[in-house]
C-alpha cells in the first residue's frame, strides 16, 4: 500500500523518517495479505518490520503518487502528542491547493 503516517508526512517535509516504514492498506485487502503471507502483529520492532495501518477504504483511490492523500493524513495524525508532527502537519497543509 502507499506511504501512510510518519512515513508519508517524512516524504513531504523536513520530519525525520520512523524506525518502521508506515503504509496503509484497505481491510480486504489487508485480510487477503495477511492469509496469503502469514502476516500479524510483531511483539516488538525487529528489522525489517514494516507497520501497516488498515484502512476503511482504499487509501490508493485518493493517494498521490506512493502516499495517501495529503486531508486523511493530517487526519489520522492530527492527535499526535509530538510536538514535531504538528508543526510537520501544519507544514504539509500549508502547500495543499484546495
Amino acid at each position: 500500500g502507499p506511504l501512510a503516517g510518519i512515513s508519508a508526512l517524512a516524504a513531504c517535509t523536513m520530519l525525520g523518517e520512523p524506525e518502521a516504514p508506515v503504509c496503509a492498506m484497505h481491510a480486504a485487502r489487508w485480510a487477503v495479505y495477511r492469509d496469503e503471507h502469514g502476516a500479524g502483529d510483531a511483539p516488538f520492532r525487529e528489522p525489517g518490520v514494516i507497520e501497516v495501518e488498515v484502512w476503511a477504504y482504499d487509501p490508493a483511490l485518493l493517494g498521490t503518487g506512493d502516499r495517501v492523500d495529503p486531508l486523511s493524513l493530517y487526519l489520522s495524525l492530527r492527535d499526535d502528542p509530538d510536538e514535531r508532527v504538528e508543526m510537520a502537519l501544519e507544514e504539509m497543509m500549508e502547500e495543499v491547493e484546495w
